[in-house]
């Protein structure tokens, strides 16, 4: 199995993050590392057996949160966890049967976590990734597994971005060349009001346009990357 490290990051997400763990250490195919990032929880902080833990005394955002926890990591590949979200059962096994440099999960949008008043949806994951289709939208979820090499190659995430840093990394790594496969693994991933992803649509809408113009402009400078 390809030594994967799973990095969790929590800010405030207490109430949720005795199920995420549990879904990661009982795991079918066991990741060779879990490694959780309290970033400036206010709560209790958590700490659990076979996880290496780390205490921020102070928020200092997600995509600084993630950088710690892969420095700290080892894995031949990563993926990154949000302190709310689920892994089933086979995620992990599903991921190690493909071969890629980055590998994507379908996922269940599930809001019948935590009283959200939205919708159940079950997104099913395009079968193939293109640059043109990504800078429509982002199709490649964060709890995705990828080759360690590209993290240190694109620099990782953005800090200076409101939000969206994994459709900017992903978008980095398209275009630096990086292989993209679809897995049968499905995340259960937690709809819930007060997320980052339910911010305005104002804010959303700036930040998607920013990402998307810096790539729409590199494109047009080098021809070598495809839509």
């Amino acid at each position: 199995m390809k030594k994967i490290s799973v990095i969790v990051t929590c800010f405030d997400l207490e109430d949720y993050l005795d199920e995420t763990i549990d879904s990661i250490v009982q795991q079918v195919c066991h990741p060779f590392e879990v490694i959780l990032v309290h970033d400036g929880c206010q709560g209790k902080p958590k700490a659990y057996d076979f996880v290496t833990t780390v205490f921020c005394p102070r928020n200092r955002g997600v995509a600084k949160a993630r950088d710690l926890g892969f420095k700290m990591s080892t894995g031949d590949y990563v993926v990154f966890f949000d302190g709310d979200d689920v892994m089933p059962l086979n995620y992990l096994m599903e991921m190690d049967k493909v071969e890629a440099d980055v590998i994507y999960p379908s996922c269940i949008l599930w809001a019948g976590w935590g009283n959200s008043k939205m919708e159940n949806i079950i997104h099913k994951a395009p079968s193939k990734i293109t640059m043109s289709l990504m800078l429509k939208q982002n199709e490649v979820l964060m709890p995705s597994l990828f080759k360690r090499e590209w993290y240190i190659m694109v620099g990782g995430f953005d800090n200076k971005l409101k939000m969206f840093e994994d459709y900017d990394f992903w978008l980095k790594c398209l275009e630096k060349g990086a292989t993209f496969k679809k897995s049968g693994a499905i995340l259960q991933y937690r709809q819930r009001s007060k997320s980052r992803n339910h911010q305005s649509d104002a804010i959303k809408a700036e930040t998607h346009q920013k990402i998307v113009e810096k790539f729409t402009l590199t494109i047009a400078k080098d021809s070598k990357v495809k839509l």
